[in-house]
């Protein structure tokens, strides 16, 4: 084989050690923390800071401001201005359109040879005052309280649990009757005031 071929197949075979991640010991904390207290120009903490972890400031400043800030969408040009919104509003309040769709609105007004703006601002303007919501039946669910049942006294709130524990040919059925009162918490027993036990043969 050729020398070519062979230093291909070592290549291959060694296994290129990872890169490490560069650390900093303590002397080279308190150096940078010191530099740091010295600094008294905007930008040069910044600058030292860069300077320590070999970062781009271009990097390092793109970091530091926020991902996602507000979005202003500017204004358009044809926007209504305030006195004609207002007309806008006022139109669409008449006694005659109050149980009107502005689709409907909008057609009358054009029979009647006025424009005062588009179907969709109409409905942009009702928006921004709160007068448009769903038309459709909506069904509500209330909140209902969960039902409590308290008792001052025995013998007044009672509570039973079965157990069903299936046995050879038959199943076994316990039935466990309680006073409430007495339960002084999860598995004391001393509350029950009736227990029975009851075995039922399967039929053939």
């Amino acid at each position: 084989m050729s020398a070519v071929v062979d230093a291909a197949r070592v290549r291959e075979t060694e296994v290129e050690e990872k890169a490490r991640r560069r650390g900093f010991t303590a002397e080279d904390k308190l150096r940078v923390l010191a530099e740091a207290d010295r600094c008294t120009q905007p930008g040069e903490v910044g600058a030292l800071v860069c300077q320590a972890l070999g970062l781009p400031r271009a990097t390092y400043y793109r970091r530091a401001r926020p991902k996602h800030g507000p979005v202003r969408r500017s204004r358009s040009p044809r926007a209504l201005a305030p006195e004609p919104r207002a007309e806008v509003l006022a139109t669409l309040h008449e006694p005659r359109f109050q149980d009107v769709a502005p689709a409907e609105v909008y057609a009358q007004l054009l029979d009647e040879g006025r424009y005062l703006c588009s179907e969709r601002t109409m409905y942009r303007v009702l928006a921004e005052s709160h007068e448009v919501r769903e038309r459709r039946n909506q069904l509500r669910h209330p909140n209902h309280p969960v039902p409590q049942l308290h008792a001052s006294k025995p013998n007044e709130l009672w509570s039973w649990d079965i157990l069903k524990e299936p046995c050879a040919r038959a199943q076994l059925v316990a039935l466990a009757l309680r006073d409430a009162q007495s339960l002084d918490g999860p598995g004391n027993h001393r509350g029950a005031v009736l227990w029975e036990v009851d075995g039922r043969r399967h039929l053939p």
